[in-house]
């Protein structure tokens, strides 16, 4: 018999984010915004988790069953006014508006303009991650169907009852809100960055990370493992530098074959990409660690099974890594 129980995902997640704090904030309403989002992400993120998780989990697993799930979006969108409201109060509450006593972080702004900047990181942000996070959850029980699949039919057959029993109505996450403001003509380079991210990352993420998705897990299993020495010596491509301008390259292209011009370099700041991608990155980590302890849960008799895996895998991957390595400096020629 199936079991449900609460899995600890907020702790995991602050655990995940707490040692990624952006640079301090300079004089930059954008930058100052992307700052307030950072700050409070993670736990607006695992306030919303608490209860929204049934929710999520109930698409997230129909999803894995069902390609064209479209409540899955409708699930996704519905968190994003908790996040936001957590973020937004938190900020007042510690004085993170109060530009007059802090004038080396931001120049006055309106209410207003100060309110729809904040919304828009707040939405980058909660909408990287949350696609992320969606895309490694599913990925996760499809990968698990498919080394145990005689456990599909009854995944799939919880997975319709679970989404069932909390069903989404059809839900709009509110759309981009900064718009063009004299008082944002010294930031149009950031706003420019900002809004590409918006439109490309998490499909140039998930691009970027397909190839070497055997290297990623792995790591991710290396570090579940408590195996050290396995997780630095698969950092050495993840961490990497070129594995990081492949993520711009992806960004690059897939703007360039949206609008049929090449993204003007003079107005993009690929920084604000690298920032994105730890958020991306954790919020795939966490799904994994979320999905495989769900499996666990329901399929207990799986667990030895998959720790065996996990234990081959990474001993697999480990002599591919240097082949690995070599693909990854062909895609950048």
């Amino acid at each position: 018999m199936i079991k449900k129980q609460f899995i600890g995902i907020s702790m995991i997640f602050v655990m995940l984010m707490s040692n990624h704090v952006m640079a301090n904030a300079v004089s930059n309403p954008i930058k100052n915004s992307l700052a307030i989002t950072e700050k409070y992400m993670p736990k607006a993120f695992a306030a919303m988790w608490q209860s929204e998780h049934l929710l999520w989990r109930a698409q997230l697993f129909k999803s894995a069953c069902d390609n064209n799930n479209p409540s899955l979006k409708y699930a996704l969108n519905a968190g994003f006014p908790l996040v936001e409201q957590f973020i937004y109060d938190q900020a007042l509450i510690n004085g993170d508006f109060n530009y007059n006593d802090r004038p080396n972080l931001a120049p006055a702004l309106t209410d207003e303009a100060t309110a729809s900047i904040l919304h828009d990181t707040n939405k980058l942000y909660y909408r990287i991650f949350s696609d992320i996070f969606a895309y490694g959850y599913i990925s996760r029980l499809q990968i698990v169907q498919h080394f145990h699949p005689e456990i599909s039919i009854d995944l799939c057959s919880h997975a319709k009852k679970i989404a069932s029993e909390h069903p989404i109505d059809e839900v709009a996450i509110s759309p981009w809100k900064t718009k063009k403001n004299v008082a944002f003509e010294s930031w149009q380079v950031d706003l420019f960055s900002v809004s590409v991210l918006s439109k490309y990352f998490s499909a140039a993420y998930i691009a970027r990370q397909k190839p070497f998705a055997h290297i990623i897990d792995a790591k991710i299993y290396a570090m579940m493992q408590q195996n050290e020495p396995a997780e630095k010596a698969f950092s050495t491509l993840t961490n990497s530098y070129e594995y990081s301008r492949l993520l711009v390259q992806e960004i690059t292209q897939a703007h360039n074959d949206d609008k049929g011009e090449i993204l003007p370099k003079h107005q993009w700041r690929a920084t604000y990409a690298f920032d994105a991608n730890v958020w991306a990155t954790q919020a795939y980590t966490l799904a994994t660690i979320s999905a495989l302890r769900q499996v666990n849960e329901l399929y207990p008799e799986l667990t030895k099974r998959i720790e065996a895996h996990k234990e081959s895998y990474i001993a697999l991957q480990l002599t591919a890594l240097d082949e690995s390595k070599r693909q990854l400096d062909d895609m950048l020629k």
